[in-house]
């Protein structure tokens, strides 16, 4: 089985593909690059909402990992931006987190509708969070 944690610059002659359990399919090392772009993209109108807005997200990942929820509202910038410059790509830190910010969109459609002046929030992102069948 391989390891969740890949070298971020590994140039393979072959493509390599990992099982995701959580979209139920194979999936690449781009699949996830593409999913860690998509929630910087989402992270930098919801760290500027209120801290409310940030615990809803936090607290569906806690769910999602099976942890006691806690009343977290810190920003997610700076954690992505650590991930998407570190030298390994943790797949399942990005799944998780990527269908907790789908799940609480999906639950919550106006999450990031009001993030305040700073920044004009589209009605739609420009690739929707997708969350996967049967979650």
């Amino acid at each position: 089985m391989q390891s969740p944690l890949l070298p971020a610059s590994r140039k393979p002659e072959q493509p390599q593909y990992f099982y995701s359990p959580a979209f139920q399919c194979y999936t690449s090392p781009p699949f996830y690059k593409s999913l860690l772009s998509e929630l910087q993209y989402v992270s930098s109108f919801i760290d500027i909402c209120k801290p409310q807005a940030r615990e809803i997200v936090w607290r569906q990942l806690f769910t999602l990992i099976g942890a006691k929820p806690l009343m977290c509202s810190k920003v997610f910038g700076p954690v992505l931006k650590a991930w998407a410059e570190a030298p390994t790509i943790n797949l399942l830190a990005i799944e998780l987190l990527y269908l907790s910010f789908a799940i609480s969109l999906d639950n919550y459609p106006d999450l990031i509708k009001d993030a305040n002046a700073k920044r004009i929030v589209p009605d739609i992102l420009p690739h929707p969070m997708r969350v996967p069948s049967g979650m």
